[in-house]
């Protein structure tokens, strides 16, 4: 994914419109599900897991939100997405490790990320542990 990364968000393939707009859709239907649940989003900490190049964190971002922070393997698409997203703390990670303390996110992102995972499972773990309690 590095050699990849400095093109990404402009390929094709990965960020035609129709994703651009899925992406879009889903951090709309998010924050408003926070707001319709009492919960105001700028006061959130929110966690990409397996950011690649931001698109997620800089919509957030686009909204309003200011705890910003992502995870990912590679570290030429966390080079691409501090550019993009530079409030954002972004850290080289696997979702596989417990490199993120425990209860520490308010909101868990991760579009189109699960299905690379060796053992999903191990992200719905991560999820449990990271999360505070009604996160």
């Amino acid at each position: 994914m590095n050699g990849y990364a400095p093109v990404y968000r402009s390929a094709l393939l990965f960020n035609s419109y129709l994703y651009r707009s899925e992406r879009a859709a889903f951090i709309a239907w998010t924050l408003d599900a926070l707001r319709r649940s009492g919960r105001d989003p700028q006061g959130l900490r929110f966690l990409d897991a397996g950011c690649g190049t931001a698109e997620l964190l800089e919509l957030l971002a686009d909204s309003g939100c200011r705890q910003l922070y992502g995870i990912d393997i590679a570290s030429g698409m966390l080079s691409v997405a501090r550019r993009c997203v530079p409030q954002a703390g972004l850290v080289r990670a696997r979702i596989e490790e417990e490199s993120l303390a425990a209860e520490s996110v308010d909101v868990l992102v991760a579009g189109d990320r699960v299905h690379h995972l060796l053992e999903p499972s191990t992200f719905f773990a991560m999820a449990q542990r990271v999360l505070r309690p009604g996160g």
